[in-house]
């Protein structure tokens, strides 16, 4: 029976000092446990001043997550304190060390802060999901908008995922997982219900809404459950079709110069692809006047929707599509229909 890893404690508040009482909680509960603490510049900041003087107790090391992975097993937890890339490298540490993980991100900008994998220097792993999750809402919401846009993106991309998997699976008899495709679709429609009920209802200007707690809270969440859905697969399916090789193709083609964050080009492939395929992914309905439903919720808050909105032009994109089956071969998606002509 395949063992599945899902966090066993998710924490999110509102305040520093709140968070500083959950973690007192968590560090007394594993006092005789050995720590390796793991940050970026900003996380070794916030590790001085708020965590550690809870360790009293607490047998730990420390170190910047920039020295890469290690492999030594002497450590219970590892605990990683910043962004996408010191929680990748504390992922892979954990999976070498033998160790649980916990993490405190510093910022949210995809489903990486619970999933099964790791990307280091552009190569992506099977890694550990995160056991206790704790988040700092007041660090959260001074993240560039940018970076919500790149979480909000990398959510809706499940809805092109789930129905690649679902071609896959009529096309290839490739195996489906109905539970993983229900989590990943609820964690899409959730953020997607909670963006169309402030147009239609709350009616708060963009920013303030998309940095509110009563919106920040579910997208934490959303990502949380997009993240799980793929431990379940035991693959990225639920989360990743061609909307991601799109993207992937971009970071290989442009490399240090690439045009936008991953949830922004993966939201703006997905756009792309439902008109490609003429189906409306919210209304199951053809698309008409040239914009679905998604793409409206979506551009009534200032979010990039077209390739042209981070500087690709047409010619730059059919090298991007020509290129994109390429950047994870093996994976079936809608376009190798589209270059077979079909």
């Amino acid at each position: 029976m395949r063992s599945i890893n899902i966090p066993t404690k998710i924490q999110i508040s509102k305040t520093s000092p709140e968070l500083a009482l959950d973690l007192e909680k968590f560090f007394s509960e594993n006092k005789n446990q050995c720590f390796l603490f793991e940050y970026s510049d900003f996380g070794k900041k916030y590790f001085d001043s708020l965590i550690k003087p809870l360790l009293r107790e607490i047998r730990f090391k420390e170190r910047y997550s920039r020295l890469g992975v290690i492999t030594e097993k002497e450590f219970d937890w590892i605990f990683s304190i910043g962004g996408g890339r010191t929680l990748d490298i504390s992922k892979l540490t954990a999976k070498n060390s033998e160790a649980k993980l916990a993490s405190l991100p510093t910022l949210i900008a995809h489903d990486g802060i619970c999933s099964p994998v790791a990307v280091v220097d552009g190569v992506s792993q099977g890694a550990l999901v995160p056991t206790a999750l704790f988040v700092d809402f007041s660090i959260i919401k001074e993240c560039p908008i940018e970076q919500i846009y790149a979480g909000i993106g990398d959510l809706v991309a499940n809805l092109f995922a789930i129905e690649d998997w679902l071609l896959a699976h009529k096309l290839r008899d490739e195996e489906i997982d109905d539970f993983a495709i229900i989590l990943s679709r609820r964690a899409a429609s959730s953020i997607i219900s909670k963006l169309e009920f402030n147009l239609l209802k709350e009616k708060q200007e963009a920013k303030k809404f998309l940095t509110s707690y009563n919106f920040l809270h579910v997208y934490i969440e959303s990502l949380v459950l997009s993240g799980i859905s793929m431990s379940i697969a035991g693959n990225s399916r639920p989360c990743s079709g061609a909307e991601h090789l799109i993207s992937h193709a971009i970071d290989e083609i442009y490399g240090s110069n690439t045009k936008a964050l991953h949830g922004i080009q993966v939201m703006i492939a997905t756009l792309y692809l439902e008109k490609i395929m003429g189906i409306d992914l919210l209304s199951r309905e053809e698309i008409k006047d040239d914009i679905s439903d998604l793409e409206k919720i979506l551009r009534s808050y200032g979010m990039p929707t077209k390739f042209s909105d981070i500087g690709i032009n047409n010619e730059d994109l059919k090298v991007i599509i020509e290129k994109a089956p390429s950047t994870r071969k093996g994976r079936f998606t809608v376009l190798d229909l589209i270059r077979s002509g079909v």
